[in-house]
């Protein structure tokens, strides 16, 4: 190609040409750059980098950690599986006994007062649920079950059915009218407490209400001990069976499983804890369910 064929760009020309360049290889070069996210966690890896070696002991103890917990967890599984199937406890793990195959189905949980009773309630309604059982409610905006502290009756239960399969309320216990509404094969059960730490609790619980609301009236409000003492220091000047919900202030769990509070006389109380036992198929104690 002779020199009179090239094409000489002028001054004009040459500059805008070099303007490009420099514009295009600007953005190729900002198209490159690494994003700041990148840069973030790079500088946080080297910060922990350089933490490590400064705390090589700590960094070691974090190991560790995470290796027992991971041997530990892989160690209660093993038992737990092993237990579930008939063996021995080891490690302190409790046996277990095999699973079981036939659940009971109909059962009547009498929910006695300030005794833990809530945690055994929920555990028998979501046995309920789960199996797509029937249970007995209380009646809309009550919180008790078949008219308590009246014995229970069938006509305020909701909803209304001949049977049920479970009852975890609150309810006072009366075993004639309960077979009038459970199934043949029902399992009665309940929970007690130690009689002292239930009369604190209830007393703790229910003091805004009747009837120690009304009896100890001009006793501070504020100190639930002054007001606890009060009373049991001297219960004669204050104990009236015409106040209602007087029951409170006795063992409150006999008058739940429905005998007569008032009632002191050891032969009546012997034959109750008789009576008892022979309609419980199970009584649960607080001090010792965990």
């Amino acid at each position: 190609m002779s020199a009179s064929h090239l094409k000489i760009p002028n001054e004009k020309r040459l500059a805008q040409y070099l303007m490009a360049k420099s514009i295009t290889g600007s953005n190729m070069l900002r198209s490159r750059r690494v994003p700041p996210f990148f840069k973030i966690t790079l500088v946080v890896l080297c910060a922990f980098i350089l933490w490590s070696f400064n705390h090589p002991q700590s960094s070691m103890n974090s190991a560790r950690t995470i290796r027992a917990a991971r041997v530990d967890s892989q160690y209660r599984s093993q038992q737990i599986a092993k237990n579930t199937h008939g063996g021995s406890s080891i490690g302190g793990f409790r046996k277990m006994t095999a699973r079981c195959t036939k659940p009971l189905t109909n059962v009547a949980f009498l929910k006695t007062h300030k005794t833990g009773s809530s945690t055994m309630s929920n555990i028998m309604l979501r046995f309920a649920d789960t199996h797509n059982l029937t249970v007995g409610l209380p009646l809309k905006n009550h919180w008790e079950l078949g008219g308590y502290p009246a014995y229970i009756d069938k006509r305020l239960i909701d909803p209304v059915l001949p049977k049920y399969n479970i009852l975890g309320h609150h309810f006072r216990f009366n075993i004639d009218n309960l077979q009038q509404i459970m199934h043949a094969d029902t399992r009665y059960i309940t929970i007690i407490r130690a009689p002292k730490d239930n009369v604190e609790s209830v007393f703790g619980f229910f003091q805004d209400q009747s009837p120690f609301n009304v009896w100890l009236e001009g006793v501070d409000a504020n100190s639930t001990k002054l007001r606890l003492q009060t009373f049991y220091d001297h219960p004669e000047k204050f104990y009236n069976k015409k106040t209602d919900w007087f029951f409170r202030a006795r063992n409150h769990m006999f008058f739940d499983i429905g005998y007569d509070v008032s009632n002191s006389e050891d032969s009546y109380i012997d034959s109750k804890i008789q009576e008892m036992d022979n309609v419980f198929t199970l009584v649960l104690l607080t001090d010792y369910f965990d």
